[in-house]
């Protein structure tokens, strides 16, 4: 399995670089994740995780 980091960073450059978002996975969600404490993750990190996650 790959890093999380080169993940992140593929699935990032798929939708418009490191600035852009997911369109199935809101900034806002992130940010809600982040402020309760339920990450430390990067955006890009916290969607590979949260991928990883669905996928079980």
């Amino acid at each position: 399995m790959s890093s999380i980091y080169d993940e992140a960073q593929t699935l990032a450059d798929g939708h418009g670089g490191t600035w852009s978002s997911h369109p199935g996975w809101p900034l806002e969600d992130w940010r809600y994740a982040v402020q309760n404490d339920d990450t430390r993750l990067g955006y890009w990190e916290w969607i590979v995780d949260e991928m990883r996650a669905e996928e079980g």
